[in-house]
């Protein structure tokens, strides 16, 4: 089963939703779970049961942060699981805890690696019983880090924001133009916001578009292609294998049965 919540209206320009997962697998039936790439940050809290990546033996801490990513993943479980996650824009990282996104972009690590509180979070976010519990501790440790927000900054988070709604050609100079920075100023503070290059980033954002586009019922492919930004359907079959690790095709019929959690369906 799972859910989204929405934040608090003064975490909202930094978290997306909360998110509540929970299932059974076993050992005659492992419950897998497909990661693609994908442009936001993500705190993941297992508070009850593990995952393994798949082909390995070890398995994944029960708190971790997880950075940009731009290839899929697979994880599977032989027992109940609850997990609990909370989706930021990539350049939460940045203003919340003063460390460029782009240090995260590729990894996922435990908090302490990064100077955060792990103790804190580990008793009382894995120690919560409900999703309000949970809600509540995780924004009693975030709002603390929310600092004032200078306009340039500003601007660039209201850009970044924006870009998973827009589609079409969307040249460097002109990005760089609205927020009133020059190309190279802006390419730099561009990647420590969000992980990746500025064409980088763009091809997820055409990529995730495509991704709610396919989840809707009656969809082909080609209108998912032309609708989402990209030149040919070419193009669109080749960053999808990429990042899915699967063709469009295939995703839309498993999209209900391995990929678990993905997206807000809002």
């Amino acid at each position: 089963m799972y859910k989204t919540f929405q934040p608090s209206p003064i975490l909202r320009p930094f978290v997306r939703f909360y998110w509540q997962y929970e299932g059974i697998g076993s050992v005659q039936k492992p419950y897998y779970h497909r990661s693609m790439a994908d442009s936001g940050v993500e705190f993941i809290f297992h508070y009850k049961g593990t995952f393994r990546p798949e082909g390995l033996q070890e398995v994944d801490p029960t708190i971790l942060l997880y950075g940009p990513s731009l290839k899929p993943s697979r994880f599977f479980t032989t027992e109940a699981f609850g997990i609990f996650g909370v989706y930021m824009y990539p350049y939460a990282v940045q203003q919340l805890f003063n460390i460029p996104t782009s240090d995260l972009a590729l990894y996922h690590v435990e908090p302490f690696q990064l100077g955060l509180p792990q103790d804190f979070l580990e008793d009382e976010m894995l120690g919560a019983k409900t999703v309000s519990d949970r809600i509540s501790t995780i924004e009693s440790f975030l709002i603390p880090y929310l600092v004032h927000i200078d306009r340039e900054t500003f601007r660039l988070q209201t850009l970044i924001q924006s870009l998973e709604h827009r589609s079409g050609k969307m040249p460097l100079t002109r990005l760089a133009d609205e927020v009133h920075l020059s190309p190279r100023s802006f390419q730099r503070k561009f990647k420590s916001f969000t992980g990746f290059s500025v064409k980088t980033y763009l091809r997820l954002m055409r990529h995730q578009r495509a991704i709610q586009l396919l989840n809707q019922s009656a969809c082909q492919l080609t209108s998912v292609a032309y609708q989402a930004g990209y030149y040919d359907q070419a193009h669109f079959i080749h960053d999808f294998r990429t990042f899915t690790g699967m063709n469009p095709r295939a995703y839309h019929r498993q999209q209900t049965q391995d990929l678990g959690y993905l997206n807000d369906p809002h």
